[in-house]
């Protein structure tokens, strides 16, 4: 899509402003349209939703929620576009759609902290060392890879001291660790760096450790940023549910 405006109303022009871009450059992959009463992103003339959390959701995004099972992974792209963090969009979806066992991904991504949101097939752990070769070779120079962070859903247990999660029957066990030892997937912009933790961020590990000591093992849907280091998976805990 090439979107070329005459004379914007405000709140186009403030979304444009937003997203870093003027009005003669191309827009690829946000959506159809821009709705000019709320100044929304929108697709097939129906206003998307805007979530708590900042990212829009379209038709398309909301019927992707809707209907997948698998692990849910928010991967961070750092935009080297010369035309806008969204112009080179288009591409970049394609190859996150490409990435080893990837299920779906949104087709709306969220500008306001640099991320993209997809579905696994699987409720497994995403293959990192195996997507970090793909998006080097076919990101084209578009984005930088800043990681990813996964909602993972599974039992929590103290393993020495420290906590582990670990999936339906065991088929896969990640190490807990807090957020501390790991940096955000989402991007501040004003800073150039990753966001800081919120306060409520920075107590989930303790939150849940506290839990897992006084009633012993429990279940829970964490999430958080995913590392590999030597082979053993990481999840630093950000949110828990």
């Amino acid at each position: 899509m090439r979107l070329q405006l005459g004379r914007q109303p405000r709140a186009l022009i403030s979304v444009l402003d937003e997203l870093n871009l003027s009005a003669n450059q191309p827009v690829h992959g946000l959506a159809d349209n821009l709705d000019a009463e709320s100044g929304l992103l929108a697709e097939d003339g129906e206003d998307v939703v805007a979530r708590p959390d900042g990212c829009y959701l379209g038709r398309r995004d909301r019927e992707i929620e809707a209907k997948s099972t698998g692990t849910l992974v928010t991967v961070g792209l750092t935009s080297r576009c010369p035309y806008g963090r969204a112009a080179c969009w288009g591409g970049t979806l394609q190859t996150l759609k490409s990435l080893d066992g990837v299920e779906e991904v949104k087709e709306i991504a969220n500008a306001s902290d640099s991320t993209a949101e997809l579905f696994l097939q699987t409720s497994g752990l995403p293959n990192l060392d195996v997507w970090i070769r793909q998006i080097s070779r076919m990101a084209g120079g578009g984005y930088d890879f800043r990681g990813v962070e996964v909602t993972l859903t599974g039992t929590v247990r103290p393993q020495g001291d420290y906590l582990i999660l670990s999936g339906p029957s065991s088929t896969w066990t990640v190490k807990l660790d807090p957020l501390s030892k790991a940096a955000k997937v989402q991007w501040d912009w004003a800073t150039q760096a990753p966001a800081a933790p919120t306060a409520e961020e920075t107590v989930a590990y303790q939150h849940l450790a506290d839990q897992v000591k006084a009633g012993g093992e429990r279940k829970a849907q964490v999430t958080g940023p995913l590392n590999n280091d030597g082979g053993e998976c990481q999840l630093a805990v950000r949110q828990i549910a």
